[in-house]
């Protein structure tokens, strides 16, 4: 049975949504954060949509690329070059991304934010449509938000542990040796 992680869920059709999605799915993700858009249409970004504590309290930020392609190095690389404007205490950048996985993207991208670590500056990851979607079920509210027309199944409350207990029961009553008895 596939499960919502699993599921191809439809992609945001346009920037707002993406990052308030992204928003939320971190703030999941990163329990006890606080992520704010960062200003407004037409103002100056310095290459950040969203900004805030991850869950260690390092100041983050996030620049949402809503793309159906491949996100390119050279589109990358322009927003970390954009995000040095920021702020000096920045630890990192991520780049949010509705494209798939790219291992080429990946490993550049790693190599680049370790040069940069090496030199005292931010460090930069990138974020992927999956792993986005990982973050935003993690709250069934805050999913539903998001894709109301995609319900979780009702918990069954007559049969609600009732494996659990027999399964327990089973184990107080034979034992729980893993080896075979000779």
């Amino acid at each position: 049975m596939p499960t919502l992680q699993s599921m191809d869920l439809p992609r945001p059709s346009n920037w707002q949504d993406f990052e308030r999605l992204v928003r939320d799915a971190m703030m999941q993700k990163w329990k006890g954060s606080h992520l704010t858009k960062n200003g407004r249409p037409g103002q100056k970004q310095s290459g950040v949509d969203i900004f805030g504590a991850d869950d260690l309290e390092r100041l983050v930020a996030i620049q949402c690329k809503l793309t159906a392609k491949i996100l390119s190095l050279k589109k990358v690389e322009k927003e970390i070059e954009q995000a040095e404007k920021f702020d000096e205490s920045l630890t990192t950048l991520y780049i949010a991304t509705t494209a798939d996985h790219d291992a080429i993207l990946q490993e550049k991208i790693r190599r680049i934010s370790a040069g940069r670590v090496a030199l005292g500056r931010f460090s930069v990851g990138l974020l992927y449509w999956d792993e986005i979607v990982a973050a935003l079920v993690l709250n069934r509210k805050v999913f539903s938000s998001h894709y109301p027309e995609l319900t979780f199944p009702k918990k069954n409350k007559k049969h609600e542990g009732k494996e659990s207990m027999i399964a327990a029961l089973e184990l107080g009553y034979h034992g729980g040796s893993l080896t075979k008895d000779l």
